[in-house]
């Protein structure tokens, strides 16, 4: 099933309309079943094809654990 959202963006398409076209992307294939590491993967690809942009993936930071503090 094609991805509505992707397929709207194009080489113009502003950083913020790719953000929530990836973002919702992601979202529907993940309902659909898919893991969500692969449904990035998969959504971020196909985003990259449709814009031209070296797109990466926004990752969760976490806080580093420092010992002895």
């Amino acid at each position: 099933m094609p991805n509505l959202e992707i397929e709207r963006l194009t080489k113009k398409s502003s950083q913020e309309a790719i953000d929530a076209a990836v973002s919702a992307c992601i979202g529907n294939e993940v309902r659909r079943g898919r893991e969500q590491e692969q449904a990035a993967a998969m959504c971020y690809s196909m985003a990259r094809k449709r814009t031209g942009r070296a797109l990466v993936p926004k990752r969760k930071r976490y806080p580093t654990m420092r010992g002895g503090e």
